[in-house]
C-alpha cells in the first residue's frame, strides 16, 4: 500500500510539473509577439512624425455659400486687388551705345534696302566702257515692187564691222511667215564683209505688203531692223491652179535630178 502512495505521488508530482513547463513556453511567446508588436508601433509612430504637418487653410465667398480648404506647407501670400491707378512698373535697361568707326574717304558708300532684292545685270555691251563690233548696212530698207500672188522673191543685204572685235549675229527673226532670212553663224572679223538673206513668199497675199526683220549681235546698240515693201496682186482661180500645177512639176522634176545624182 505503501508503494502505491509512493507512485501516485510521484506520478502527480511530475504532472505538475510538465504542466508548469507547458504554461511557461506559452508565456514566453505571447511576450516575444507583444515585444514585436510594440516594436512595429513605434516605428510607425516615427514615420509619422517625421512627415510635415499640413496646415489647412479656408476660403469662404462673400455669399457664404462656397467654402475651399487646402493643405499646403506654407501658408499662401496675400493677393491685393488691382486697381485702376496701378501702373505696371517697368525695368530699365541702359544699352551701351555702339562705337562709331570712322568712316575711310577712299571707301564708296553702299546703301542695300533688303537683301533679298534681287540685282539685275545688264549684258548690254556698253561703247564707253568695252570694245564692241559695228555693224553698217549699204542698204536696210527694200522695194521689191510689184509682183503676183505666189511670186517668191529674194534679196541679199550685204553689212561690214567696222568695229573693234569680230561680229557675232545671235539672231535674225521676222514678223511673218512669209519672211525666211539667213545669217551667217560664223562670227565676222573687223573690217570683214558678210551678207544676211531674205525670201519672201507671196503665196495667199493680196496688196501692200510691208514686212520686217529684227538682228540682234554683239553691237551697240544690239538690236537692228531691216524693211521690206511691196504690192501683191492676186490671181484668179484658174491663174492659181495653172500655178500651183507648174509648182509640182518643179519640184517633181527637182526630186527626181536628185535621186539621179545620188
Amino acid at each position: 500500500m505503501k508503494i502505491n502512495t509512493v507512485l501516485a505521488s510521484f506520478l502527480l508530482i511530475s504532472f505538475t510539473l510538465l504542466m508548469c513547463l507547458s504554461s511557461c513556453k506559452n508565456d514566453s511567446k505571447k511576450s516575444v509577439k507583444s515585444m514585436e508588436n510594440s516594436k512595429t508601433i513605434v516605428e510607425k509612430k516615427k514615420k509619422k512624425s517625421t512627415r510635415p504637418k499640413s496646415s489647412v487653410i479656408t476660403a469662404q465667398s462673400s455669399d457664404n455659400s462656397i467654402r475651399v480648404t487646402s493643405k499646403n506647407s506654407t501658408p499662401p501670400k496675400k493677393v491685393e486687388p488691382a486697381t485702376n491707378n496701378s501702373k505696371p512698373k517697368v525695368k530699365k535697361v541702359n544699352i551701351p551705345a555702339k562705337k562709331s568707326t570712322p568712316s575711310k574717304a577712299n571707301k564708296p558708300k553702299t546703301n542695300i534696302s533688303n537683301s533679298n532684292t534681287k540685282i539685275k545685270i545688264d549684258s548690254t555691251p556698253n561703247k564707253k566702257t568695252s570694245k564692241v563690233a559695228a555693224i553698217e548696212f549699204t542698204k536696210r530698207k527694200w522695194d521689191f515692187g510689184t509682183i503676183t500672188e505666189g511670186d517668191v522673191v529674194e534679196q541679199e543685204f550685204k553689212f561690214k564691222n567696222t568695229g573693234d572685235i569680230p561680229l557675232e549675229i545671235f539672231s535674225a527673226t521676222a514678223t511673218c511667215g512669209c519672211t525666211r532670212p539667213s545669217f551667217p553663224f560664223i562670227a565676222i572679223p573687223p573690217g570683214k564683209t558678210g551678207i544676211i538673206g531674205v525670201k519672201y513668199d507671196s503665196v495667199g497675199k493680196d496688196g501692200d505688203q510691208s514686212p520686217s526683220i529684227t538682228i540682234k549681235a554683239n553691237t551697240y546698240p544690239q538690236i537692228m531692223t531691216l524693211y521690206l515693201n511691196g504690192t501683191v496682186v492676186p490671181r484668179t482661180k484658174e491663174e492659181m491652179e495653172k500655178y500651183k500645177k507648174e509648182q509640182k512639176e518643179k519640184s517633181i522634176k527637182i526630186n527626181i535630178i536628185k535621186n539621179d545624182s545620188i
